[in-house]
């Protein structure tokens, strides 16, 4: 993400606004800069193909069912996010 600068002499201010209702913050349009982030931000969401985001989607969504299942049949704290690397280990 995009923060205004700490020190207002080191270039003009990036003011963010949400990309829609609750989406993600993105620099406002206004100057060059803030063109070039939003552009960057763009680019950056449609990274990977629709199927691949599909995947990963339910990818975690298995994840996070095995750890709730797992967990309520253990009673060991199995969280998804942020999750342990031995809980990934022993998925």
């Amino acid at each position: 993400m995009i923060e205004p600068p700490a020190d207002p002499s080191a270039g003009p201010d990036v003011h963010l606004v949400a990309s829609e209702p609750g989406g993600e913050l993105v620099p406002s349009a206004g100057t060059e800069l803030d063109a070039l982030a939003i552009t960057g931000a763009a680019l950056s969401a449609n990274r990977h193909a629709e199927a691949t985001r599909r995947a990963y989607l339910g990818d975690f969504s298995h994840f996070a069912e095995w750890c709730n299942a797992t967990a309520s049949r253990t009673a060991a704290p199995l969280l998804p996010l942020p999750a342990e690397p031995e809980t990934v280990w022993l998925y």
